[in-house]
């Protein structure tokens, strides 16, 4: 998840100012990397720097991954700042009621993983399996010193 930028015209301050989006980037089917817009955040009328946007996006990520039922890898503390912690409530409350993001249906079941996966490896079978690593390095050995 990150903030994407564009220069747009701000109707309310005459000015030509930062357009706000919550993007997501996924991998489809295929292998392709795509973005999803989930919430357009708009114009942002309170004075935040590029810091507290960047912990905005931590602390969103860490809920989404929370709400999906991923570990976490990183622990984010709360932020003690009230602008951060207004624009973090505001914005998760457009995720879940937006529907940005699911955040009771994005828990994955056995089903969905094995539908998910391009060759469905429980229903691979192998018939008479045979290892010939050890024996082919048996066999290299006398061969490179020239033995008979």
């Amino acid at each position: 998840m990150y903030f994407k930028f564009s220069l747009r015209h701000n109707p309310s301050t005459s000015k030509t100012e930062g357009y706000c989006r919550l993007v997501e980037s996924y991998r489809n089917a295929s292998g392709r990397v795509c973005h999803k817009t989930l919430p357009n955040v708009g114009f942002i009328d309170k004075p935040v720097d590029i810091e507290q946007l960047n912990r905005i996006r931590r602390i969103l990520c860490n809920r989404h991954e929370e709400a999906i039922g991923q570990p976490c890898l990183f622990e984010i503390q709360p932020d003690n700042e009230p602008p951060v912690n207004q624009l973090v409530e505001e914005y998760w409350s457009r995720l879940i009621n937006g529907q940005g993001i699911d955040a009771g249906k994005q828990k994955t079941t056995q089903s969905t993983v094995r539908q998910r996966r391009m060759v469905d490896s429980d229903s691979i079978r192998n018939h008479d399996v045979r290892e010939t690593g050890s024996e082919w390095l048996c066999l290299q050995a006398p061969e490179q010193l020239q033995l008979p």
